[in-house]
Parts: structure tokens; C-alpha cells; sequence
């Protein structure tokens, strides 16, 4: 959604790209130059059109997919660009526990910032299953203060 690219690009992204209209047959790219890094939380929609925006030696990261998509691979072997599928769930116990550490210690640095769309007592957290409910993917988390013991 145009909500969910602006909050990429309050997380510090250069561009971001509203891909429920991306996947739009001829609709445009809409990019000021071809990223080096594309970051797809929609691949069976968007990442035909993703290779085409890809700069050259670029990288896909796949984070998402609902589903198959036909792809011409001469546009990755064109432009020798990296398609990577991550999946945090195959993660190990130590390799999620070394990506929590590096995520502490971009919070801390300040490199990582948390953006949560609402903070809440923990008292709320039938009001924040609600909303969560009710809200479109990708449109900020709830973060749900516990209060000191």
C-alpha cells in the first residue's frame, strides 16, 4: 500500500515501490535508477518485474511469496543478478540467536530503529488482536508495553 512504502521509507529506504500497484500489467516502475538491492515481499506477483528492475550484478531478496511464477531466467544470467529465498523459519536456534544479537546491536547503535504503528498497555492486548485483525499486511506492528515488575 502507498501507507506501508512510506513507512519503508521513514525506516530509512531510498525508494520504495507500492506493489499492489507494481504488479499491475503495464504499469510503470516508477524508479529514479535501478537499485542494487531489491528486497520482495510479494515474488509470485512482482519478481518477473523485479529482474527487470534490478540493477546490473544486483540482488533480489525474497522474503515473500504466496505462490508459483513463471520468470524468464535470461534476465537474471543478462544482468548477473543474485535471487536469494530467505525463510526465518529454517533458521537455527544459533543463527536466530545470532540475528538477535546483530538486531540488538543495531537498535542500540541507533543503525535500527523500531517504527511499531501503535504502542499499547499490555492491559490492551484484546484491543491489539483486534486491530491487528483488522488491519491490511504490512501496515506497522503493535507493540504492547509490559510495565515493570
Amino acid at each position: 500500500s502507498a501507507e506501508g512504502a512510506e513507512l519503508c521509507r521513514r525506516a530509512g529506504a531510498t525508494h520504495a515501490v507500492d506493489h499492489t500497484r507494481w504488479a499491475q500489467p503495464g504499469a510503470p516502475l516508477e524508479l529514479p535508477s535501478q537499485p542494487a538491492l531489491i528486497v520482495e515481499m510479494l515474488a509470485n506477483a512482482n519478481l518477473a518485474r523485479d529482474l527487470a528492475a534490478v540493477a546490473p550484478g544486483g540482488r533480489i531478496v525474497i522474503v515473500g511469496s504466496r505462490g508459483p511464477i513463471e520468470i524468464d531466467p535470461r534476465a537474471a544470467m543478462q544482468k548477473e543478478v543474485d535471487v536469494l529465498g530467505v525463510m526465518l523459519a529454517r533458521a537455527t536456534p544459533a543463527e536466530r540467536d545470532e540475528m538477535g544479537a546483530h538486531v540488538c546491536a543495531g537498535l542500540r547503535a541507533g543503525i535500527l530503529r523500531a517504527l511499531p504503528r501503535d504502542v499499547l498497555e499490555l492491559g490492551a492486548a484484546a484491543e491489539a488482536h483486534e486491530r491487528t485483525i483488522a488491519r491490511a499486511p504490512g501496515q506497522g506492528r503493535i507493540v504492547l508495553r509490559v510495565p515493570p515488575s
